[in-house]
């Protein structure tokens, strides 16, 4: 899977008989990762130098031989070999990172690609610079931020591929102006069409982001009825073969919960099980994904495992929520516009309600105890003070080794990684208020595997986010109506004359309707 890690371990199979293929393999598959050794004292060079009769070990030495070890050429062998193009066109293509860019687009879109390792890695890294310049530019009127993209250059195809390779960096801001665009450029009739022009490239990747950012309705109604199903069908067949096959099977769970209609949800249920029923007797990897999934989306679902992991996490567990009879919470704010302003409204949403609630100033960072009902601490650090406020707090935590049960993240998406990337294993709810929110479940199960998780599909705002906490922490602190579905009406009510906030609540997701979160707790269970 990591054909770098395969060479750098060459000592441990450099004697094996089938050395000379797996090098070849290596050439066929990753060649820029290999063209690193060649003109050096390497034992891999040495071995190959001299070496003949495999074939893409062959186009490699003769791209050598021409332009060197250091020019990028050895991607394009697919074409070299074909006679499409000589070495030293490969080198004066790749020298150039828009041409090469819109090169290897049209070269992925091909079958059977040689090189697909090096041309996936490289794309990925040329999508960054443009994803990044949009993202910086997320304060900006669109026509600002958007130029580097609103050129007559830059087609349909190239918008999707800065979307499916750029899926680590890429804003939920950035994704949906991107989107709009490639479907305003779009050529073909339907987008089923668009995406098989685009070779299928990712297209898991690309449907799994659409129904994270709540666009997933709008792509597939330009498609004709049965364009949906061979879709649902390419989408659920052969998950069993993708080296993240269980994070495929959180993204299908995940989009069956973005389709809007019956009919779409019964295709992808047909489509589901049809492919499990050809996979009973063929893969037990298989057998288990596909089992579990249509466990999940049938209509008819009898599983008494599921049901009871989807009871469980209807209702706030007090138990494990008040370790020691007290349930300690962290909430992070980031310094910028939008995290003032946050903080300002959450610290006012508690004074409010003062006869129940004290705040407490520390400085860096405040604490916010109940005054009554149940023991609940609340520690945020203050916006502005950022920096120093999460280092203390990180501090004390480690020195009273009691850390949170209840991990909140505000503030903008992109700082999301910072704030997961501290949640211990006894959190018990994480609740994310940033936009795209849902797109990070995976992440924080790594870090608290038992965590229930409330999330935004598309904009996290202020106006929810103030409502849910509340209510959350009322929930606790009575000890009444903890379970979410009675918080989720509370919130509801409270945002219903805010039309704005009211339907942002509607992508706002609670953790028993977390379906790739139920699908990797079961996972595991299973295992």
């Amino acid at each position: 899977n990591e054909p770098s890690m395969l060479l750098k371990h060459y000592d441990d199979f450099k004697h094996a008989t089938y050395r000379y293929y797996v090098l070849n393999e290596v050439a066929k598959n990753a060649p820029l990762f290999l063209s690193y050794y060649y003109g050096t004292k390497n034992p891999i060079y040495l071995e190959l130098r001299n070496l003949n009769g495999y074939k893409y070990l062959d186009v490699m030495k003769e791209i050598f031989k021409e332009v060197g070890s250091s020019s990028k050429a050895f991607m394009l062998n697919y074409e070299i070999m074909r006679g499409e193009i000589t070495v030293k066109e490969a080198h004066s293509i790749t020298r150039s990172k828009t041409r090469m860019f819109r090169h290897l687009v049209q070269l992925r879109k091909r079958k059977n690609v040689i090189g697909i390792y090096s041309i996936d890695n490289e794309l990925k890294y040329l999508a960054r610079e443009p994803v990044f310049r949009v993202n910086e530019l997320h304060e900006q009127r669109d026509a600002v931020r958007f130029k580097i993209v609103d050129t007559s250059k830059t087609s349909a195809g190239d918008l999707y591929i800065l979307m499916v390779y750029g899926e680590d960096d890429i804003y939920t801001s950035s994704f949906l102006g991107l989107y709009n665009r490639m479907m305003d450029r779009m050529e073909e009739k339907s987008t089923y069409e668009f995406l098989h022009s685009m070779g299928m490239t990712r297209f898991r990747t690309f449907v799994k982001e659409c129904a994270a950012y709540n666009t997933l309705e709008s792509f597939v109604a330009r498609m004709t009825e049965w364009e949906r199903k061979a879709l649902f069908t390419e989408l659920v067949n052969g998950l069993e073969n993708e080296n993240s096959n269980l994070e495929l099977a959180v993204s299908i769970a995940d989009i069956y919960g973005s389709l809007k209609t019956e009919e779409d949800k019964q295709k992808l249920r047909n489509s589901l099980t049809k492919v499990y029923k050809s996979h009973i007797w063929k893969n037990e990897e298989g057998k288990r994904l596909y089992h579990l999934l249509e466990q999940l989306l049938t209509s008819d679902n009898t599983s008494v495992i599921l049901e009871s992991s989807i009871a469980d996490l209807k209702s706030l567990d007090m138990e494990d929520l008040f370790k020691g009879g007290k349930n300690v919470q962290q909430h992070f704010f980031y310094d910028d516009e939008d995290g003032w302003a946050s903080y300002a409204s959450f610290i006012y949403a508690f004074r409010r309600h003062s006869s129940k609630w004290s705040i407490t100033d520390k400085g860096n960072y405040v604490i916010i105890r109940s005054r009554s009902g149940n023991k609940v601490e609340i520690y945020a650090n203050k916006a502005r003070k950022e920096y120093d406020g999460l280092e203390e707090l990180g501090a004390l935590f480690a020195k009273l080794e009691r850390f949170p049960d209840v991990v909140v993240h505000r503030g903008h998406s992109y700082y999301a990684q910072q704030t997961i990337e501290t949640i211990t294993p006894s959190a018990n709810v994480v609740i994310l208020g940033s936009c795209g929110g849902y797109n990070n479940i995976l992440q924080v199960l790594q870090f608290a595997p038992d965590a229930a998780i409330v999330a935004s599909k598309q904009v996290g705002t202020k106006y929810v986010n103030d409502e849910l906490i509340y209510h959350f922490n009322e929930a606790l602190r009575t000890g009444e109506g903890n379970d979410w579905e009675t918080i989720w009406t509370k919130v509801q009510q409270r945002v219903k004359s805010n039309i704005t906030a009211s339907a942002r609540f509607r992508d706002y997701i609670p953790p028993h309707k977390n379906l790739g979160a139920i699908i990797i707790r079961e996972y595991k269970a299973q295992l």
